[in-house]
């Protein structure tokens, strides 16, 4: 939470406190005293929450009724620091900003450091492998195609296709191989 912009976390708190303040209202509460609520305004949605001022804890959460779900839910922790969480979820997954996340210690984020740097050059070799193999089958293809026959024979009701494969056994060569299929008269 420390790294939103204040006015994004302004927005954040605003969206929640405006609900508890008109559940507050429509109920006729103080803002010392407990709330509870649970609305289900149809198509799967819903909102529900409670707020205990007293033991300042709260949450609140809402759901749209098509799978994605908001919510934030607050308390002090063993040592009197107010924790202040939000969620969501939906196709994207699961989604947290929260004042109570553990921070990488130094030695943590040198080894991230260290394996993004090993998984980014095994993924450049990768993609360098790919591109040669890639060039490598088509230079193929092309020297085949000049020295090999290809085409199509119709022999009673059978169909024979001859095409050039990559001989496995002498590299540079080519085989043809012969692949008969019924023909659908």
């Amino acid at each position: 939470l420390a790294e939103l912009s204040p006015d994004t976390y302004h927005s954040l708190n605003n969206i929640w406190d405006l609900q508890l303040s008109n559940i507050r209202k429509n109920e006729d509460l103080l803002s010392t005293d407990p709330v509870k609520f649970f609305q289900r305004p149809g198509a799967g949605r819903y909102l529900y929450g409670h707020e205990s001022p007293q033991e300042q804890r709260s949450h609140i959460e809402a759901s749209n009724g098509k799978g994605r779900t908001v919510g934030k839910y607050t308390y002090i922790d063993a040592n009197g620091k107010k924790v202040e969480t939000h969620y969501s979820s939906g196709p994207s997954g699961f989604k947290v900003v929260s004042n109570n996340l553990p921070k990488d210690t130094p030695e943590v984020q040198k080894a991230k450091d260290a394996f993004f740097e090993q998984y980014n050059k095994r993924k450049e070799i990768h993609r360098l492998q790919k591109l040669k193999k890639t060039a490598q089958a088509t230079e193929q293809v092309a020297s085949n195609n000049g020295s090999e026959s290809s085409g199509t024979t119709i022999t009673g009701n059978e169909r024979v296709i001859q095409t050039p494969v990559p001989s496995k056994i002498s590299p540079g060569k080519s085989r043809t191989a012969t692949v008969a299929a019924a023909a659908a008269a």
